[in-house]
């Protein structure tokens, strides 16, 4: 789901230009799945980096944001998108543990601004959709810093010590054969 593209420039919830977010889950509910939605590509206006941290001052904006888009697909008729197609499960973009100044830069050593962001979103998207869950963004947690590749091996403690375990619902991680070794033998 692209936020930049639904808000381009600053304004109220019902100015918001849906257009590509219901094409695409429109597309996606045509299959029978349980479609997990990333949420993604914040606006210049936000944040510094499209995958990065969000401006602090610009949280509630996003959480207006997040609560709108949970409303628009829980499929409870009330200002749903055309067709209905329902989301049950948002994820917060996707392997944010890659680092800050990476080519695509992710939220990586700003652990605790990934954990402000989940405090932000997570009633906002309750309220929305009390059925609603919250995902942790998918995390690579593999080829680190430390090993020559681009993830932080600490984004997961620094989100869960500033207090982010109790804003998500389920958590989700990236498995790659090719770091197999990692998981496989606890290196």
């Amino acid at each position: 789901v692209c936020w930049e593209c639904t808000e381009p420039t600053n304004v109220p919830p019902e100015s918001f230009n849906w257009e590509s977010v219901d094409a695409a889950l429109a597309a996606a509910s045509f299959h029978d799945v349980n479609i997990i939605a990333t949420i993604s590509t914040s606006p210049g206006w936000a944040a510094p980096y499209p995958q990065g941290p969000i401006y602090p001052e610009h949280l509630d904006e996003f959480a207006q944001f997040s609560r709108a888009l949970v409303e628009r697909y829980d499929g409870d008729g009330l200002a749903d998108a055309p067709g209905s197609p329902v989301v049950r499960h948002w994820e917060y973009f996707n392997e944010p543990d890659a680092p800050f100044d990476h080519w695509a830069p992710g939220w990586g050593d700003k652990g605790a601004e990934y954990a402000q962001m989940l405090k932000a979103v997570y009633p906002a998207v309750k309220n929305a959709d009390p059925a609603a869950r919250v995902v942790f963004g998918g995390i690579a947690h593999d080829w680190f810093e430390e090993d020559g590749g681009p993830f932080v091996y600490s984004f997961l403690d620094d989100v869960l010590a500033a207090g982010g375990g109790a804003y998500f619902d389920v958590m989700n991680f990236h498995y790659y054969p090719l770091f197999s070794r990692v998981w496989t033998t606890g290196e």
